[in-house]
């Protein structure tokens, strides 16, 4: 089964492409999610961390210093066919009385989550509103130079559960 409240950190495959194209047109990135889910919420964290080879390896953690930049939210919609699968509907809008970590994405789309052995993995498939379809990733300004963003496009997120410190997990 699925966790009803978790914090976990995830190593995602960042794939910019059109929702509806058989492959990917661009090579994959990896990068590090921050996944929180309370009951029939879900956010996802965009951290804008890129993975070093070394966290490639099958059981490498997750680096303790992530950081949210980027904030999706979703809400359950309705369990698969498969009692473990849980799938939430990105939400445009913020509800009130709602707060997240990081700047809100306002994006249509939906996630997956089931497990897998001992840990969870994600599947999104994701337009943040307002964009047209096809890839446009954008750099913003940090203090250690320039820093790649979740911004603009279509996107498939297929993300695994790795170790981290700051993770906790609650039964239903």
């Amino acid at each position: 089964m699925t966790p009803e409240s978790f914090n976990i950190a995830m190593l995602c495959e960042l794939h910019p492409n059109r929702v509806d194209a058989p492959l990917p047109a661009e090579p994959c990135r990896h990068e590090w999610l921050i996944v929180t889910r309370c009951g029939d919420l879900l956010t996802i964290s965009v951290t804008g961390s890129a993975a070093m080879p070394k966290h490639l390896n099958p059981g490498a953690p997750a680096p303790d210093g992530l950081q949210p930049r980027r904030c999706l939210l979703a809400q359950r919609s309705e369990t698969s066919d498969r009692s473990a699968e849980v799938v939430f509907r990105l939400s445009g809008i913020l509800p009130p009385g709602i707060t997240l970590p990081a700047r809100h994405v306002p994006a249509t789309g939906l996630v997956r989550i089931a497990p897998k052995g001992h840990w969870l993995r994600l599947y999104a498939e994701i337009r943040p509103e307002g964009s047209a379809p096809g890839p446009r990733a954008t750099t913003e300004p940090t203090r250690r130079g320039q820093q790649r963003c979740f911004q603009g496009g279509d996107w498939f997120f297929l993300a695994e559960e790795r170790a981290w410190s700051r993770s906790w997990l609650r039964a239903a």
